[in-house]
Parts: structure tokens; sequence; C-alpha cells
């Protein structure tokens, strides 16, 4: 128990016929869970006490009146230049949280009868504190306006419940706080702290350091499916861990980092996963809703957009002119001269310049964030068949008119062998 001191100063009192004055001071003993030592100054007429005195000591319920709870009587105490020091133990049943006040009797060498001091004393911090240091179980502290009754409550194995406005007295962690009538549950027994509420947070963490973390969770087990931080809701529309960066500038509203090169630093099971802003792999500065530095894999399938014609409004067909567009279009063999954009493929790239498109394509030509321009040939292959289709209409033009030259020399020739003959 950590030792406190305080002092009180009463009032004079009267000792057989001369004024007795008593000053003392309270400190937990610290080798015993319930003894607390008791000093104090008597003083006989203004002059101090040197003399053995016996001495009573009592517990009571009220100022005046009322029940004794606990007494002790010393023999032979030495005063010393009106100084004594005595140790009292009244065991910790007596401390329950409710107020208690010390009665002194006083009865030195001289005395014919002992004198009981007046006023008792109230008892405050340290003795009080043997309430909450024993602890047995079902202990509990309430609110201090009494609401609720065992706001604070700690059951037979230990495990500390608080609860508002409703008490928590079937506490199933080390320390679980409850807020409201929330009802939520780990799938564990072995938890630490546990946070419920049914309108707030469950567990809020704020740290101003620079590098440090709010909430921080750490799972050292070597095996099985450990988590350091865990999260769950059974609301239809919840969130079980819900991240948020409040304020300007580059932070991260939710980080993840693996030091295994086999480990995941992000791992999501499920049907669907949502991604408001831009996303980018392999880029910290995503100037599309997908952005990717590297090479983009699909073993399994295809992309897809959505084609229906229910989807669409304002249906006209591409004007004509898109095989000259294409023709217009150069393609080019090059490199990336930035590290960034080469990963994963080092060697020579086909492909086009964004700035010899855009004078064909503007539509498909954007800017990053840095100014550097993009290709979004949206709309290719739509424009490629049209060009095809384009193609195919001047080469069945070209092939009708060689038919006919044909057959215009075929009944020439036919004619001229005619007249030979």
């Amino acid at each position: 128990m950590i030792a406190r001191r305080w002092e009180y100063e009463t009032a004079s009192w009267r000792k057989l016929a001369c004024v007795v004055s008593l000053l003392f001071t309270v400190q937990a003993n610290a080798q015993s869970s319930s003894a607390f030592n008791f000093q104090g100054l008597l003083n006989n007429g203004g002059t101090a006490i040197a003399d053995t005195c016996d001495m009573g000591f009592s517990l009571w319920d009220s100022l005046a009146g009322g029940t004794m709870v606990g007494s002790n009587s010393l023999s032979n105490v030495e005063v010393s230049n009106g100084l004594f020091n005595v140790t009292l133990d009244f065991g910790t049943s007596t401390f329950t949280g409710d107020d208690r006040w010390l009665e002194v009797s006083v009865q030195c060498s001289t005395d014919v009868v002992g004198t009981v001091l007046s006023p008792r004393l109230p008892v405050l911090p340290v003795p009080q504190a043997l309430y909450a240091s024993a602890a047995a179980p079902g202990n509990s502290l309430d609110a201090a306006d009494g609401n609720p009754v065992d706001a604070v409550f700690v059951d037979a194995d230990g495990q500390v419940g608080i609860g508002w406005p409703t008490a928590l007295t079937t506490p199933q962690f080390a320390l679980q706080v409850q807020h409201g009538a929330g009802t939520g549950t780990v799938p564990a027994d072995q938890t630490a702290i546990f946070g419920n509420s049914a309108s707030g947070y469950g567990v809020v963490g704020f740290s101003k350091g620079g590098a440090q973390a709010g909430v921080w969770g750490s799972n050292s087990a070597t095996s099985g499916d450990a988590r350091g931080v865990w999260g769950r809701t059974t609301n239809a529309s919840g969130s079980g861990v819900y991240a948020e960066a409040w304020f300007s500038g580059v932070n991260r509203a939710l980080h993840a980092k693996t030091h295994s090169p086999d480990g995941y630093a992000g791992y999501f099971e499920g049907p669907k996963s949502y991604f408001e802003g831009n996303v980018g792999i392999g880029t910290n500065a995503p100037s599309g809703k997908l952005h990717v530095v590297g090479n983009a894999g699909n073993n399994t399938g295809v992309w897809s957009n959505f084609s229906d014609r229910r989807l669409k409004k304002q249906i006209e067909s591409i004007e004509p002119g898109s095989l000259d567009r294409l023709l217009q279009l150069r393609g080019v063999t090059y490199e990336y001269a930035r590290a960034d954009l080469r990963k994963g493929y080092d060697g020579i790239r086909r492909g086009w310049i964004a700035q010899q498109v855009e004078d064909v394509f503007p539509e498909w030509v954007s800017e990053a964030q840095d100014g550097m321009k993009m290709l979004t040939p949206v709309g290719f292959d739509a424009i490629t068949v049209e060009a095809l289709r384009e193609l195919r209409a001047e080469k069945d033009a070209e092939i009708a008119l060689l038919k006919e030259s044909i057959a215009e020399l075929r009944a020439f020739i036919t004619e001229l062998v005619t007249e030979e003959r």
C-alpha cells in the first residue's frame, strides 16, 4: 500500500481540569494490509506531556452517538515531549467505504480516571483506502452520487467491471468497460481489456507522440490465427474496425505492414471490398480510380464493363473517319526514364506518345498530379471496329470497281475475237 500522510488539528479538549489539545497524523503501515500508524501531540495546559499513558481508540460510524464498529486498547504508551506514535489495526471489514470517526481516550500515570477526548476525529484518506485494497470477491464501489450502485465491481477472479448507467457485475475479462446496454462479445476468454458501448466507442485511444499509437495491439503467439487488434460488429451496416484521419496532410487512416516476405500487409476476405477514392498499386500518388505501376494480371477471367442498353442513353453511331484518325497515330518503341515506372518490366515497350495522340484523340489524354500526361484510350475497341468497317467498305468498293473493269475487259476481248473470225 502506498503510504499517505495527513494532519488534523482539533479544537481545545479538556483533560481532567486542564486544557489538552491533540495534533495527529495517520500513515498506512507497510507491514500489514490493515494496520496504520497514529501519531499525536499531547499538551497539558500548553505544556508538552512526558509520561506513560494508557490509550483507547474506538471507531464509530458517526460524529456523535452512533455505533462503534471497532476498538483498540493500548497500555503503557510512551509520550515524549508530547509526542506519541502507535499502530492501530481495526481490520479491513470495518472500512466499507462509509464515513468513520475515531474516538480517543487517555489515562496517564497521574490520572485517577481516563478522559474521552472530544470531538471524534474523521478518518480520512489512508485507513479508508483499506476498503479498496481489501477487494474481496464481489467488492465494489458506488458512483459518487450513488447511481449506479457497483459502478466499479471486482469479482472472485479479480476481474474488474465498470458500467454506466447500468453496473457491470459479471465481467468476462481482466478489465471490461461498458457504456449503455451494449451486448457485444468476443470469441475468446483471454482478452485483457474489453470495451463495449451501446452508442459510442467501445475503446478510444489517443496519442500525441510523433511515431506512437493511440491504440496498439500485439500478439506474440508463434502459431494459430493470432491477432494483435481484433474488432467485430453485429450491426448490419456497422464496422468491425473503423479508422479515420482527421487532419490535412499526407496522413494515413489505416497503415498496415508485414515484416515477413511471405506475409500480407492487407488481407481481405468476403464477397466485396469498397474503395471510395483512387487506389494505387505500386504508387502512393494514384491519379485514377485504379493506378497500377507494374504488371497487372488476370488469369481467371476478363475485365468487364457494364454495357446493357438499359443503362445507356443518347446512343448514336460513331461518326465516319475512324480509320483516318487511327492511321494518324504513330506507334513507337521506348523505355521509361523513371525507375518507378519500370517496376516489373525493364525491357523495350511499344505504344504511343501522349502529346501526339492528343492531337487526334484529345479525350484520351489526361494529366497526373505532377503534370505528366497519361493515356486512357476509352472506346478504342469500338473505334477499331468502325475503322475496320470503313476499311472493308473501302475495299469492297475497290473490288466492285475491279470486278466491273474485268467484266468490261472480258467483253472487249470477246468482241475482238468474234471480229477476227
